[in-house]
């Protein structure tokens, strides 16, 4: 793990490493995982929640900003999918 962002409700724990295969990883304050972003990229350089705690956003070495949605789940908060790309 390189970095680790909260969400600004408290409900998710977004983390990144520089493993291409397992990027970006949600958590519960728990531990208990919630999900995981594959952006597909070779490094992530940056994660961040937004402060509405509505988005995940991701920097990379290749210079592409990536952003996700989360939404509210039965167990939490699961990703709902890839909201913008910018290259």
């Amino acid at each position: 793990i390189l970095s680790l962002d909260w969400s600004f409700d408290g409900k998710f724990i977004v983390t990144f490493s520089d493993d291409p295969k397992d990027s970006i990883r949600i958590f519960k304050p728990t531990g208990d995982p919630l999900g995981q972003i594959n952006p597909g990229a070779l490094v992530v350089y940056s994660c961040a929640v937004s402060p509405d705690s509505r988005f995940i956003s991701c920097a990379t070495m290749q210079c592409d900003a990536r952003i996700w949605e989360v939404g509210s789940g039965k167990d939490g908060y699961k990703l709902q999918g890839k909201a913008m790309e910018l290259t």
